[in-house]
């Protein structure tokens, strides 16, 4: 059986175990309605409360209830969720223990889906518009997370949820750590379960050396998938986790050679293989990417205003208009819609503002050769104009009219 195969098999008979709890009742008041998902610990289920209320079930494995350490970082993770007060912090409301001893958290539902998801929908990436306020919300929750002396240790994307209501909620605190009260050891096998974004001291297993900085390696590597569509790193899936821990980040540049350079500078900060080379806090690198966000879009108006300008008259010569209508067609709007178009070349594709500029090109070669034209004639004539009566009349007259010059023999 192929390794694929292997896999599919593994899921389907691990959702038909979870969904055995499907219509049942938890302690008196929570019925399960819907399998949501599933990790190495628990499962989250949607419920509906006896008094109608809507909220999600996150269950411990029962392999895993007698488990202690399992047991106290469950608790320990819905204690460091509500640790943080931000509105992208999903909530944690109560705990229990179901009628067979497994330990649940009841937690706020959400209606929407993961970024992961959501770039999927588009070809695995989206544009910097579209990502922009849903990286102002993740820097302004792990600011406040990291202010709070809590690592996450988990980003990426299945972790960001965007609900149907345009909000964005960080999921994901299962093996989040305090830098002042320590906590429970986190269950064996379940620290970062994607290696595309573990930063090189999360993929050596160096929990000694996990900080603030492992976050924000982390956050960049989001930022360069939602962007661009690839991982950082270049490696099978077997390699991946070696490539991670020893491997420099490529940059942004390799894969977006268009992209606006102060934004893959950011990008590329955060990515640095160095912990003391990447962005000192959040803070500092949320303020860096939304200064230059700012700068490019105020240089991408600049440039559809530049393009979208009819031409200039110039005197005393007469002009013919120029139909400027297919420099308009390209001009590219500034915000995007659903499905957002991608304005930015990825390598090996012909980019847009250089398709723009040989329409631009062509459109001024035709103004001056007008002009050179107009402007010679009138040359010509006003040169006619100022020559003595009788040259005057030799350049108006025909060709038969001339005079012939006797040939000397």
């Amino acid at each position: 059986m192929h390794k694929e195969e292997l896999g599919d098999t593994h899921v389907r008979r691990d959702r038909e175990r979870f969904e055995q709890r499907l219509g049942t009742i938890i302690d008196g008041r929570y019925r399960l309605d819907r399998l949501l998902g599933w990790g190495k610990t628990s499962a989250v289920y949607e419920a509906t409360h006896r008094n109608g209320f809507r909220a999600a079930l996150k269950i411990l494995h029962a392999s895993l209830r007698t488990n202690a350490d399992a047991c106290e970082r469950l608790l320990y993770e819905a204690s460091l969720a509500n640790v943080v007060t931000h509105p992208a912090i999903v909530r944690v409301l109560d705990d229990g223990i179901t009628e067979d001893g497994c330990l649940y958290l009841v937690l706020e539902h959400l209606d929407g889906q993961t970024l992961e998801s959501f770039c999927a929908r588009f070809g695995g990436y989206i544009d910097l518009e579209v990502l922009a306020p849903i990286a102002d919300v993740l820097m302004s929750a792990l600011t406040a997370i990291h202010e709070c002396a809590i690592v996450h240790r988990s980003l990426e994307p299945r972790n960001v949820f965007l609900t149907s209501d345009g909000e964005v909620k960080f999921l994901g605190f299962c093996t989040a750590k305090s830098l002042h009260a320590g906590g429970p050891p986190t269950v064996r096998g379940t620290l970062h379960e994607t290696p595309a974004f573990m930063s090189p001291e999360a993929a050596r297993g160096a929990r000694e050396e996990m900080g603030s900085w492992t976050d924000i390696w982390s956050l960049g590597a989001i930022l360069f998938t939602a962007l661009s569509g690839e991982h950082v790193h270049i490696a099978s899936t077997e390699s991946e986790l070696s490539t991670a821990s020893t491997g420099r980040a490529r940059s942004l540049a390799a894969v977006m050679p268009d992209l606006d350079t102060e934004i893959i500078h950011v990008i590329d900060r955060a990515l640095a293989f160095e912990k003391d080379a990447r962005w000192p806090n959040v803070r500092m690198m949320h303020t860096a990417f939304t200064q230059a966000v700012a700068a490019a879009r105020t240089r991408s108006a600049r440039w559809h205003t530049l393009v979208s300008r009819a031409p200039v008259e110039i005197v005393p010569v007469e002009m013919t208009p120029v139909d400027t209508a297919s420099i308009d067609q390209l001009k590219v709007p500034i915000m995007m819609t659903d499905p957002p178009p991608q304005t930015h070349r990825r390598k090996g594709h012909p980019s847009r503002r250089a398709q723009v500029l040989a329409v631009a090109a062509a459109v001024a070669a035709v103004i001056a050769a007008t002009v050179t034209g107009r402007a010679m004639r009138a040359s010509e004539t006003r040169s006619a104009s100022a020559a003595p009566p009788r040259e005057r009349a030799a350049l108006q007259a025909p060709p038969s009219a001339m005079p012939r010059t006797p040939s000397r023999r």
